[in-house]
């Protein structure tokens, strides 16, 4: 799990991936560490003082642990009624984080559509002005899969 933490990490910092505004995260104590790794391999070595500065965008919440498979979206949805978030990282559990990104982005490979731990999917929501036209079958496209191979 922490091999693969640090390599979604550092891909995320290969490919120059900006960082979300808002981080969304069960608070459930693997979850918190696997966060902590991959955003300290993304914003390198020597940013404990930045990392520590950006954990207040992080919001835990042990309802990311409980929620069913069909509560993440619509829970994402009512948390981000201020519509100048542009950028938002989901951390959660299976089966809830499989359905949610085949929520978000439909996928016609079978291969693609199992979300597995540590995977992390860039989904590009193109035209969307107002989270809410996410509730309305309005489905983006991936544009990053990650870990990638090393």
């Amino acid at each position: 799990g922490k091999r693969v933490a640090r390599n979604v990490g550092q891909s995320l910092r290969d490919v120059h991936a900006v960082l979300p505004e808002v981080i969304f995260s069960s608070s459930s104590v693997r979850t918190k560490e696997t966060l902590d790794t991959v955003l300290s391999e993304w914003m390198g070595k020597g940013s404990k003082k930045r990392r520590h500065k950006y954990k207040k965008s992080i919001r835990f919440d042990e309802m990311w642990y409980d929620l069913s498979d069909e509560g993440y979206l619509d829970t994402l949805i009512t948390m981000l009624s201020d519509d100048s978030i542009n950028r938002v990282m989901v951390v959660g559990h299976n089966p809830a984080m499989e359905m949610l990104l085949n929520d978000l982005a439909p996928l016609s490979d079978a291969s693609l559509r199992k979300y597995s731990p540590g995977q992390l999917y860039q989904i590009c929501l193109s035209g969307v002005t107002s989270w809410k036209q996410v509730a309305k079958d309005y489905h983006g496209q991936i544009v990053l899969k990650l870990p990638m191979e090393r």
